[in-house]
């Protein structure tokens, strides 16, 4: 039992941050005459102070559906009795070794040694300039993810002059992809734009990230026609977590056929049991991380403040001080403060994507997304409709004849004259969050080399709509032609759950308690 158990606390923590990893991807020798400092997102591996890797969490093929097996019997001893306590302090029992070695204390901190192997130093930095250029991967920056981002921009502050120092630059760029920008932000916040001259913010998580904010704050609704599309596209992917998920829905709606119970008794088992284990599990697993506090937007932030630290907020006093530094200095007024930044003279350019479904456990599911965040949040406000649906006739209409008719998107999906940089905030269809292809740093590269300021109307090959051409490896202007939806209306777990679809939807409901996720209509 505590095997499976401890299987599926890995699980939930591919869910919450199954679209916030960011991988190596490799980067073009794309080249600009100021040094870009590029802040990279969450997901760069953990050491403990042995030196020996304890982050990304492995896991083995094929042990999703094993684990919700051994573990139903469980849950059903808990439908039986109508006692969940013990139900709960298992769950609990068994996640907390699996993260105690990445879990930070109760003050938000990694005492026991733990981090990251990458370092830097003025000594070891190099001017790397080439006929007078610089190649955007030149000067990544690294920082344990978990951590306070007030604390780590100090340390990007040391980084920044130590790279202008050693090349000689007045200034440099910035981008901030993800997590990354909530570290840039608190930055320039706490420092000031002097030494900044562009500013890209790629898939950013200032705004807040869906599958972080949703899980904090309890906020999981489980749509059957938005698991049908992420099983249409996922099932034919390497996914081997998203597919081991879907093939357990079927293999447990078979052994679950003819467990009738009334979706009014299965709620009121989620409400007693979410309110025992979803904040204790959230506080053992990425809930000690004021990095990952970063990624809750400001709408979720006060109930997710509430159902993890009410009663306990002196026992984690040191990591609500935290929290609360970030979301009251940075958080609160971000969209004012990039504002104020662009007068200062710092030119910001927004690169967002979309074009994939929402892992389908959170109430926005059916809202556009890049697969972990909302369009509306990447963007910063552009106007979006639902997924596989279009804005209406009367919307484009009205918006046409107010004279904004260039921001709506050839597929008819966006409005981008609603976001906050409407000229400088460019979307790609067909890009994942975690993908960062060498084109899509050939149009920041583009940005920061454009004499004056670059807008969507500066370069044809850079429109505001763009779509991703994997196979070509190119951003391509958006057409009506190019930009249809990458799942089909009715997709493969469409045709399964023509059959199964009442069994599904009521093992969804059991699979997302046995996670611990609260779960509302």
């Amino acid at each position: 039992m505590k095997k499976a158990i401890r299987i599926l606390s890995v699980f939930l923590c591919a869910v919450l941050l199954a679209g916030v990893c960011l991988p190596m991807t490799a980067l073009a020798d794309v080249r600009t005459s100021d040094p870009v400092i590029y802040v990279r997102g969450q997901g760069t591996p953990l050491y403990n102070a042995d030196g020996e890797q304890i982050y990304p969490l492995e896991v083995e093929d094929g042990y999703l559906g094993n684990a919700v097996k051994e573990c139903l019997p469980i849950f059903m001893d808990g439908v039986r009795t109508g006692e969940w306590d013990a139900y709960c302090d298992a769950l609990y029992d068994a996640v907390y070794p699996v993260f105690e070695e990445i879990a930070l204390d109760k003050n938000g901190e990694a005492s026991d040694g733990s981090g990251i192997q990458w370092t830097w130093s003025r000594s070891t930095l190099k001017d790397t300039k080439k006929n007078g250029t610089y190649a955007m991967r030149d000067y990544m920056y690294y920082y344990d993810w978990r951590l306070d981002p007030w604390t780590v921009a100090a340390d990007l502050s040391g980084y920044i002059d130590a790279v202008m120092a050693v090349t000689g630059a007045k200034k440099v760029n910035i981008i901030g992809r993800c997590e990354g920008a909530c570290i840039v932000q608190a930055y320039m916040v706490r420092y000031g734009t002097s030494k900044i001259n562009n500013y890209c913010l790629y898939s950013q998580a200032l705004s807040g990230v869906n599958t972080v904010s949703g899980t904090f704050s309890g906020k999981i609704q489980v749509d059957v026609a938005s698991v049908d599309r992420y099983a249409d596209y996922y099932m034919t992917t390497s996914n081997t977590v998203v597919n081991d998920l879907l093939q357990a829905i079927i293999d447990m709606a078979v052994i679950t056929n003819g467990l009738n119970l009334a979706t009014s008794f299965v709620n009121d088992i989620y409400a007693q049991v979410s309110a025992n284990i979803l904040p204790r599990l959230i506080l053992a697993t990425y809930g000690t991380m004021p990095g990952i506090w970063a990624m809750v937007d400001l709408e979720d932030f006060d109930k997710a403040m509430e159902l993890n630290f009410s009663g306990r907020e002196s026992e984690y006093a040191g990591l609500i001080r935290k929290i609360n530094n970030f979301h009251n200095k940075v958080a609160v007024s971000f969209e004012s403060d990039l504002k104020q930044f662009e007068r200062k003279g710092v030119d910001i350019a927004v690169v967002s994507k979309y074009g994939f479904q929402s892992i389908p456990l959170f109430e926005n599911n059916e809202v556009l997304s890049d697969g972990a965040s909302t369009v509306e949040n990447t963007t910063f406000g552009a106007t979006t409709a639902l997924v596989n649906q279009t804005l209406s006739e009367d919307y484009i209409n009205a918006r046409i004849r107010a004279g904004y008719g260039k921001y709506i998107s050839p597929d008819k999906q966006i409005d981008m004259s609603t976001c906050l940089f409407p000229e400088t905030t460019w979307i790609v269809k067909g890009l994942e969050h975690s993908v960062f292809p060498e084109c899509a740093e050939e149009l920041i590269s583009a940005f920061f080399i454009t004499d004056g300021k670059m807008t969507i109307d500066s370069y044809d090959v850079f429109p505001q709509f763009t779509v991703y051409n994997e196979k070509k490896a190119v951003l391509e202007p958006m057409t009506e032609e190019n930009s249809k939806n990458s799942w089909s209306e009715i997709g493969i777990m469409a045709k399964i759950a023509n059959f199964f679809r009442s069994i599904i939807n009521m093992f969804l409901k059991i699979f997302n308690n046995l996670l611990n996720l609260d779960l509302t209509n």
